[in-house]
């Protein structure tokens, strides 16, 4: 039992007390991120689990308002981070409550993840859940066919991909300009400024390799139609460096400077960019203001 209590204490001294920027400190945070996500109420929220395809992982989780309301004109499609090797979709339905109240419907996707699996794995299930996506609004009558993408963190890396690579869109009969926008959390957009690290080279592979190239999002930024952008970072994310998104934008403002829009937050941990989900935040404020822009585009 004083093992226990010890561990307990040391715990929490750490959690206190370990310096932001680092990775112990955003490792520490993650208990704290699932506990506050699944406390939210979810009491306006309707759930589903579709299938998109053979094995365990391919699946999404559908949220739609309880409540009957009038819907907003996008749905929109997050994943979920983990290092391309952990992590659920259940943990956002809190999320998914929050767009229902603001009446969204939304998916929250699952993928095949490392050390299993890789990028082509990843790529191609992105492409299967969007697909499924688009089948199953027309199915249910939703008159919905315009899509908001975003991600955290990982799944920011792969709603990067998905929304901006033309080629696979056709391949799945979605038109570019099917995709309204993209909001990224901490997002590892320029692969080239990560640090080497197990799960990276799992999913990525070598730097100098096909897969690498090809999973990296700054490497798709070669035309000026490509969709608005809501960057959300910190200067001290322990992760994904800041210099993720500092290249990216710079690309971007290169091509089209009015398409990107950064939310910065100052002395900000890779935690912080997600907690828009569970705390009425500024971040939470950026995005459903940012969302709101782009249903006025529709009007």
């Amino acid at each position: 039992m004083s093992i226990i209590l010890f561990l307990i204490i040391g715990y929490f001294v750490l959690f206190l007390f370990t310096p932001k920027g680092t990775v112990v400190h955003e490792m520490l945070h993650i208990p704290n991120f699932w506990i506050r996500n699944l406390s939210v109420s979810k009491k306006n929220l309707l759930t589903r689990k579709i299938k998109f395809g053979q094995l365990r992982q391919q699946y999404f989780i559908f949220c739609q308002p309880k409540k009957s309301v009038p819907l907003k004109k996008h749905a929109i499609l997050y994943f979920h981070g983990g290092g391309w090797m952990a992590g659920t979709p259940e943990i956002l339905t809190a999320a998914g409550q929050l767009f229902a109240d603001n009446g969204y419907v939304s998916v929250f996707s699952n993928y095949r993840k490392a050390p299993f699996f890789s990028y082509p794995d990843m790529r191609e299930d992105i492409s299967s859940c969007l697909k499924k996506l688009d089948e199953y609004l027309k199915q249910e009558n939703l008159n919905i066919d315009k899509f908001i993408i975003g991600g955290m963190s990982a799944g920011a890396n792969l709603a990067a991909l998905l929304a901006l690579d033309e080629e696979e869109l056709k391949k799945i009969n979605i038109a570019p300009n099917q995709i309204r926008g993209v909001f990224l959390s901490g997002s590892p957009v320029d692969l080239n400024q990560m640090i080497w690290s197990i799960p990276l080279y799992l999913y990525a592979g070598k730097r100098s390799g096909e897969n690498f190239q090809k999973a990296n999002p700054i490497n798709y930024l070669s035309k000026t139609n490509f969709p608005p952008i809501l960057m959300i970072h910190g200067n001290k994310d322990g992760l994904v460096p800041f210099r993720n998104t500092t290249t990216f934008l710079k690309k971007i403002n290169a091509i089209n400077p009015n398409l990107a829009k950064m939310h910065f937050i100052k002395n900000g941990t890779h935690m912080n960019t997600a907690s828009w989900s569970y705390e009425n935040n500024d971040v939470r404020k950026a995005i459903l203001d940012w969302l709101a822009e782009r249903e006025a585009e529709l009007e």
